[in-house]
């Protein structure tokens, strides 16, 4: 009923309820193949929603590697071929309670259940030589073949609680645990031969590696009114508690003996407790701002001991308090133009394989070892950005990382030969960069996307007799995304990319590369089924060349992935499309992106 043609509709059943669901399949060929199938959907009604995901993921890749380095009057040349297979069976499942219009409660389960299989043929020859361009012939040949069999389960658990308490108000609580289960055995036959090809010896050995990981995390958040604005209030625990345990072998599996001096526990464990305080708000009609402080107190230790129950070194204690502050105004123009300024300061928390201080042997003149020591990268940034039209963008940002987490690749002490990889803290990185993004409508039937950036990098940090590092370059970027409308309800898609020289893990600087990748795809059904097909870095460019000098060892090297993909996916939807559950961080994906 009405007036002024004003006519109200109330509809017999609400439009978000219902049921409907989604079936995709999608499979890649490049060197190897790889296929998903995933099936998911929703059921509900005014009092619940149930909703859940199954799926199951098969990856097999290879990465191919070739280093060369030089140190203590040695060239080391390393051809590293790896072909993992990786099979993960999924599922995801929840259930919310609408237990009033403004009392909701959820309960969500995810788990993935992986079996991994990784093969790695690795030969390094070894020349006695002053320099690189020295060597002539090898003095002797290792080869190392690698077979690594693998189990990784994680289950994640959440319980929610949300409550509409009034007009901009509302609180929200989240209850989580995780737990994450790892297991390698590893054989690893080393074998050393004349460059004529006769065996010189052979050291074979083993390892298990069981890991166990535990996280519990507990989230209150309020929002509520205050003043002319909008202010958000929270506090966070986190506790993490992981178990390692590291089995060395002599002889492969089926005929070893563990070697007790040579295998290790360590133990993490880490206490969050964090809180924060947030504000928007406007001083006119044009001119808006924001402010916030988070305050994180860390209590966290990390102890390693041999398995004959000795110290394997000092235990790592840490126990200190952060503060991380963020503020921001925004100025809007009647032209849709607007201008902001930002600052903000984060914390970025190692992964948790990084803190671990077991020497997981490449093969016997490689290996690689944590650092329980680490401490947590603290990021500064400014940024100044200005929207033109409410379509281009343009950003000038400087950025402060302080003990930014470095890769290191450094000569072993006792064994001539010998490297190892490792973390550790640079001092400082700085960046200032620029970055300028919009839309660029060709045609009527051609839509293009740029995004172009510049800017200007350099780490420092200062080892002692260890070693410096002090990096300094020019870095560049350029994406463009170009889709097309083609006739028969065709849409193409065309994007390249280019990648100027940069840094990677602290000290690998690595030369400019780029990729191109072509798509077509197709919606039937009345758009409920879509189909893509598609392929990625069609030009094989993507490959990966740099050097690092570090320490007195100086490594110069080439990377090599199964990144040129022909790929189909196959996407179908049935039931209402517009019944979905709840979309919801749980407050446990910090922490459980650190599980690598």
């Amino acid at each position: 009923q009405g007036n002024a043609g004003i006519i109200d509709i109330r509809l017999k059943k609400a439009e978000d309820e219902g049921a409907n669901g989604t079936l995709t399949a999608s499979g890649s060929q490049g060197r190897y193949a790889r296929y998903a199938v995933n099936a998911g959907g929703n059921l509900r009604n005014s009092r619940f929603n149930l909703f859940g995901n199954v799926g199951y993921n098969y990856n097999q890749s290879f990465s191919n590697s070739d280093f060369t380095s030089f140190q203590n009057g040695f060239v080391l040349v390393d051809d590293l071929y790896s072909v993992p297979v990786l099979r993960t069976p999924s599922v995801r499942t929840g259930l919310d309670v609408y237990l009033n219009d403004r009392h909701t409660v959820g309960i969500l389960y995810s788990g993935q259940f992986a079996d991994g299989l990784r093969t790695v043929n690795n030969a390094t020859d070894i020349y006695g030589a002053p320099s690189f361009t020295a060597r002539t012939a090898p003095d002797s040949i290792l080869r190392a073949g690698v077979l690594d069999d693998s189990r990784h389960d994680q289950h994640a658990f959440n319980v929610n609680y949300n409550f509409a308490v009034g007009k901009g108000q509302n609180l929200n609580v989240d209850l989580n645990y995780g737990r994450y289960d790892h297991d390698n055995d590893i054989d690893q036959p080393n074998q050393y031969f004349s460059p004529n090809g006769a065996a010189l010896s052979t050291a074979n050995t083993s390892f298990v590696t069981p890991i166990d990981i535990d996280l519990i995390t507990a989230r209150l958040d309020y929002d509520f009114p205050l003043g002319k604005g909008a202010a958000s209030a929270g506090a966070k625990l986190s506790s993490v508690e992981t178990s390692n345990t590291f089995l060395f072998y002599r002889g492969l599996s089926g005929n070893r003996s563990l070697v007790d001096e040579r295998s290790n526990q360590f133990r993490y464990e880490e206490q969050v407790v964090a809180g924060y305080l947030s504000y928007n708000g406007n001083l006119s009609e044009s001119v808006s701002y924001s402010a916030g402080l988070r305050v994180e107190a860390t209590d966290a230790t990390g102890d390693l001991t041999t398995m004959g129950g000795t110290a394997g070194e000092e235990p790592a204690d840490y126990n200190y308090v952060s503060f991380f502050p963020n503020a921001g105004i925004s100025y809007a123009t009647e032209g849709g133009n607007t201008l902001n300024l930002r600052y903000g300061r984060r914390i970025n928390r190692p992964d948790y394989s990084n803190l671990n201080p077991f020497r997981i042997q490449l093969n016997e003149l490689s290996y690689r070892k944590g650092n329980p020591r680490l401490q947590p990268e603290k990021v500064n940034n400014l940024e100044l950005g200005y929207v033109l039209g409410g379509r281009y963008n343009f950003k000038l940002a400087l950025s402060q990382t302080d003990d930014q987490v470095a890769q290191l690749f450094s000569p072993d002490d006792s064994i001539r030969l010998a490297g190892f990889e490792t973390y550790d803290n640079l001092a400082r990185q700085r960046v200032v960069s620029f970055t300028a993004s919009g839309p660029v409508q060709v045609t009527d039937w051609w839509q293009a996307y740029v995004n172009a950036s510049a800017g200007y990098i350099r780490n420092e940090a200062n080892y002692g007799t260890e070693g410096t590092v002090d990096i300094s370059l020019f870095n560049y970027r350029f994406i463009n995304q170009n889709t097309f409308t083609l006739p028969g309800g065709f849409t193409a898609e065309l994007t390249g990319q280019y990648i100027g020289p940069g840094v990677g893990g602290g000290i690998f600087v690595y030369e400019g590369f780029g990729l191109v990748n072509v798509g077509l795809q197709k919606r039937f059904l009345g758009n409920a089924l879509t189909a893509k097909l598609s392929a990625s870095d069609i030009f094989y460019t993507s490959i990966i060349t740099g050097e690092s000098d570090f320490n007195g060892l100086l490594a110069q090297g080439r990377v090599a992935q199964d990144s040129r993909r022909v790929a189909l996916s196959l996407s179908y939807n049935f039931g209402n499309q517009k019944v979905s559950a709840r979309r919801r961080d749980t407050g446990l994906e910090d922490a459980a992106g650190r599980v690598h």
